[in-house]
């Protein structure tokens, strides 16, 4: 992934090998990642983007708990990602909160909660 896309305020990963994702990437207000391959791949290297305001996480099985550095952040996602904890506790700006697991197809668990402040 190029370096130096400063002004990108959208990213979108679908069945990458993402390993991380680069520090000037401080406009981001939307992130995305679907199925990555990297199993390598680490949820602390999303960098602390001051204006990140919606993730969203699917089938990353090695997702325990998000990052607290997350400030702004106003809308979660995550979608068959069967090993995470609560939220921190200083995400008080998250706004909708969608999480949803499955094991083998079959169904466990489902929340989705949108707060109207």
């Amino acid at each position: 992934m190029p370096n130096k896309l400063t002004n990108l305020t959208y990213l979108y990963l679908y069945d990458s090998s993402l390993k991380k994702i680069s520090k000037s990437y401080f406009n981001l207000k939307t992130l995305i990642i679907k199925y990555n391959k990297n199993k390598k791949f680490q949820i602390k290297n999303i960098p602390s983007y001051n204006n990140l305001l919606t993730l969203f996480l699917e089938n990353y099985n090695k997702l325990k708990k998000l990052p607290d550095l997350l400030l702004k952040i106003n809308k979660i996602y995550i979608i068959s990602c069967i090993h995470i904890e609560d939220l921190p506790v200083n995400y008080s700006t998250v706004k909708e909160y969608y999480f949803y697991y499955t094991i083998n197809n079959k169904f466990i668990k489902s929340i989705y909660v949108k707060i109207n402040i």
